[in-house]
């Protein structure tokens, strides 16, 4: 049996008053058995009296004793633990029962401190002499949850209201549900945190761009303006481009790969000066023989000179 405390005494009182029932002491206890003149009855009255402190005091919890440790028989016990525990009057049944009423449950608390901070409560307010029913027990502790748990009050708003040990164990499940639900949703939000990091970060792009750099031509640079004019391709020998801008070597590639060779390709290709040449005399001889100008063909091929096909007869 759990010792007398400052939260316990409705329930202690009703188990101690069952004990000193069985030893036959209950009498003594509250007074129905007055101590006795003549001498034989009294040893015997003293002897049951001191059971009785025994029992009472074997039971109370060193701050409780040392409220009654002066005192002489153990009516003078009971009743000192009854005023401390039980007071009677109308302000305390009120106050009590006022706490009790307010009482609610903060969104930060565990349901076990509030549990207990209830049944003290109730407590109390029993002791000072309230009359508080199972159905109102009920009602009481369902209102005293905060506003995220109003699901669970409109779920198990009309379960079974005898068993009030049921309904804190069903409080206590939400509360792990919650906590449990809590945990996940932290954990993926420390996921997505952790992926929006690494999208940010150097990783999350393509290699080549931390090494790329981009040719524009005729921009300036840290050491000055770029001269095309002066870079020579070393793949088709011409300047104005780079080798990695050398359409010819564009080409090649697409035409399996075959390299070009510029040496041969200029034998096919006159200079410039030649192409001069060769239209001056081309035009000379159109002039000389009186050529019909609407008679003469062009054929134009892009890679080679232009050259007059002229038409007999």
């Amino acid at each position: 049996m759990e010792k007398l405390n400052d939260k316990n005494y409705r329930m202690w009182k009703l188990r101690m008053s069952l004990i000193l029932e069985r030893a036959q002491l209950i009498d003594i206890v509250k007074g129905k058995i007055p101590q006795p003149k003549t001498t034989p009855e009294l040893e015997e009255w003293k002897n049951k009296d001191l059971d009785a402190r025994m029992e009472l005091v074997m039971h109370l919890t060193d701050e409780q004793i040392d409220l009654v440790k002066d005192l002489e028989t153990s009516k003078e016990i009971w009743d000192a633990l009854k005023e401390r525990h039980e007071p009677s009057d109308r302000t305390t049944k009120i106050n009590t029962l006022r706490h009790l009423v307010t009482l609610e449950m903060e969104e930060s608390e565990g349901i076990d401190t509030f549990i207990r901070k209830w049944q003290l409560a109730l407590e109390q307010a029993l002791s000072a002499g309230n009359k508080i029913d199972e159905d109102m027990k009920f009602d009481l502790i369902l209102g005293a949850l905060p506003d995220s748990w109003d699901t669970f009050v409109t779920t198990h708003g009309n379960d079974d209201t005898s068993n009030m040990k049921n309904m804190f164990l069903k409080m206590k499940r939400e509360e792990i549900r919650r906590i449990k639900g809590k945990a996940k949703h932290n954990d993926g939000s420390m996921a997505m945190s952790a992926i929006t990091r690494f999208q940010k970060s150097n990783f999350s792009k393509p290699r080549f761009q931390k090494f790329q750099r981009s040719y524009k031509p005729n921009q300036p640079s840290k050491q000055g303006a770029l001269n095309v004019s002066t870079i020579t391709c070393r793949y088709c020998n011409k300047t104005g481009h780079m080798e990695r801008e050398c359409r010819r070597k564009q080409y090649d590639q697409r035409n399996k790969g075959k390299r070009y060779n510029a040496q041969a390709h200029s034998a096919l290709i006159p200079n410039e000066e030649e192409d001069t040449s060769f239209i001056q005399a081309f035009m000379s001889e159109v002039q000389t023989n009186k050529i019909q100008m609407e008679r003469l063909w062009y054929f134009d091929t892009k890679v080679t000179t232009i050259l007059p096909i002229v038409e007999n007869g």
